[in-house]
């Protein structure tokens, strides 16, 4: 009895803890597929602002401040790109696991969540417009 133990406890644990971890991964990205999005629509709704206060606005004020959400991410980083047309976030980073050194032996980062999100902007007084001329153009 003592000897099946012996072989199956350690595997029982291991099964356990990634588990868990795989728990925490899966957090973390939701936390961040979110955390993506709200950023593109808030960058999408600021139509008076240029692309660099956009793009410093959610870099500076919204990525910093959501990056103590996750749970276990060790190198979290933010990109933002914005233009005329669109707001694209995108945030990556890295699981803590322990003895990471053994598991990515093959250089595949297994560990690592990357997530884009973008959203188009929108400016309110040319949206009015192109509406009053599909309205002028239905009543003819």
């Amino acid at each position: 009895m003592t000897v099946e133990a012996a072989l199956i406890m350690p595997v029982v644990l291991f099964v356990l803890i990634f588990v868990i971890y795989s728990g925490f991964a899966m957090y973390d990205r939701c936390v961040m597929e979110e955390d993506a999005v709200v950023a593109a629509l808030r960058g999408s709704n600021m139509f008076r602002s240029t692309s660099e206060e956009i793009a410093t606005y959610i870099q500076e004020d919204w990525i910093r401040s959501e990056a103590g959400e996750v749970m276990m991410l060790d190198d979290f980083k933010g990109r933002v790109s914005a233009d005329l047309l669109k707001v694209e976030v995108s945030l990556e980073g890295s699981v803590t696991v322990p003895f990471r050194e053994l598991l990515d032996d093959s250089g595949d980062p297994f560990w690592k969540i990357e997530v884009d999100a973008q959203a188009p902007r929108y400016n309110p007084g040319r949206f009015l417009r192109l509406i009053k001329i599909v309205e002028n153009k239905n009543a003819k």
